[in-house]
This record gives structure tokens, C-alpha cells and sequence, in this order.
């Protein structure tokens, strides 16, 4: 956020954080209950609650990609398109975006705090890195840094389940 608030223009950096917030905003609709409720029943020893807590966090997560369509609709009609392209592609991985990130938690259920640790700090490195090239490379693109972080996001979480 640093860099973005300061080595990008005002109206870039404000598309940005509004579709980061509008994201946080609306994960109420990905049911984040359930991370809490897969690292209890892991440490009980019910492994497979990981595997039927991401398919149910999923499945209530596309709600949450109607509702971020319909926004998108809003933007358009403003006509702020780079804003409206941006959630709709954020529509698209929102079902993922928090609900693919369980297996942090069953890693700590299953008390591999190494292992969590590890996990954890390659995202963080990764989506950081990812940010940086797109910044550096390809200057003020709202919809192609929201997309690649949407992206490696997807990815990496995925190879995690």
C-alpha cells in the first residue's frame, strides 16, 4: 500500500483500495465462520471437515458474485469501465478469493505451526512480488493488477487444498 499511495496517481490508488474494500466488505458473504469451525474440528481430529467447510464456504461465496455483478452494472453506467472490469473479475475468483485460504487453519489445527508459518509467509511474498512487477512493468493498470492478484491468489490457495 505504500508504494501505491505513493508512487501512483490519487484516482489509481482510490480504484484500487474501493475494489480491496468492496472485497472486505462482502466477505462477510463467504461465510469466514467456517476457518475457525475446520481449525476446531481439525484439532479434534476430523480431518475431512477442511474438504466439506471449503465446499460449503464456496457454494454460499457466489452470493456474493451476484451482488458484485450487480455493482459492476452500477459502474458501468457511470461509465468508470476500468472500476466495472475490475469487479466483475472480481465476481469471478470472489467465490475462491476466502475460501480456498482454509488450509492455513487446518495446518494449525493439525498443529504444524512450521509448516502454517512457511505457508503463509510464501503468499504474502508471492502476491507482494506480484504486485511489484505489475506496478513496475505495466505502470497504472487497475485491471490487469486486480486480475493478477486475483489471480496468484486462486493459485496459489488452490495448490494449497
Amino acid at each position: 500500500l505504500w508504494y501505491l499511495a505513493n508512487y501512483t496517481s490519487k484516482n489509481f490508488f482510490g480504484s484500487y483500495q474501493l475494489i480491496i474494500s468492496t472485497i472486505g466488505l462482502l466477505s462477510f458473504l463467504s461465510f469466514p465462520g467456517i476457518k475457525d469451525a475446520i481449525l476446531q474440528s481439525v484439532s479434534r481430529g476430523y480431518d475431512y471437515s477442511l474438504i466439506i467447510g471449503t465446499k460449503t464456504a464456496i457454494k454460499i461465496s457466489f452470493v456474493g458474485s451476484f451482488v458484485l455483478i450487480l455493482l459492476s452494472f452500477y459502474y458501468f453506467s457511470k461509465s468508470l469501465h476500468s472500476i466495472g472490469y475490475s469487479i466483475i473479475i472480481t465476481a469471478f475468483f470472489f467465490p475462491f478469493f476466502h475460501s480456498l485460504n482454509n488450509y492455513h487453519f487446518f495446518l494449525e489445527g493439525k498443529r504444524d505451526f512450521k509448516k502454517a508459518f512457511l505457508y503463509k509467509s510464501f503468499i504474502c511474498l508471492t502476491k507482494l512480488f506480484i504486485c511489484f512487477s505489475i506496478l513496475f512493468f505495466l505502470k497504472e493498470n487497475l485491471v490487469l493488477l486486480i486480475t493478477f492478484i486475483l489471480l496468484n491468489n486462486f493459485c496459489i490457495n488452490f495448490a494449497g487444498e
